[in-house]
């Protein structure tokens, strides 16, 4: 009950990215939220808004799926995410994706299978073995 109640209050999606950015293979891009994050539900993940990157008008379901999997290899973005403590917290993009109308996102689960609960993330690392060109980072904290 506890756990509905602080998803229904507390949970959503936002961005954490202040615009777009680019991430450069081998290069660790830095990001401190306004706020720490702190996973309310052990299901929290990270998305990466590629739109601009992949979408071309036209472009159907199965033709930006086939976009992700070319551009995208398993475990080619990992997000960590950096505790008040010094403990971490990894997110791997292992081949999920969402696709809506207007959208195409990759989306990061935690390396571990589940978020720590009851821990402020001060900072975030971005690493990526492929150019991420115009993309937008999310937290989603909702996930059950």
């Amino acid at each position: 009950m506890k756990q509905l109640f602080m998803m229904i209050f507390f949970g959503g999606s936002f961005l954490l990215t202040s615009s777009e950015i680019d991430v450069r293979p081998g290069v660790v891009v830095e990001v401190t939220p306004k706020k720490p994050l702190e996973a309310i539900t052990s299901g929290a993940y990270v998305s990466i808004d590629v739109s601009k990157m992949l979408m071309r008008e036209g472009d159907d379901l199965f033709s930006l799926r086939k976009k992700i999997e070319k551009t995208f290899p398993s475990q080619s973005v990992v997000i960590d995410l950096v505790a008040e403590d010094g403990s971490d917290v990894s997110f791997v993009f292992n081949g999920g994706s969402s696709i809506s109308g207007d959208s195409a996102s990759l989306i990061l689960r935690p390396e571990n299978e589940t978020v720590p609960l009851s821990t402020k993330y001060k900072k975030i690392l971005i690493r990526s073995s492929v150019l991420l060109a115009k993309v937008k980072i999310f937290w989603h904290n909702y996930s059950l």
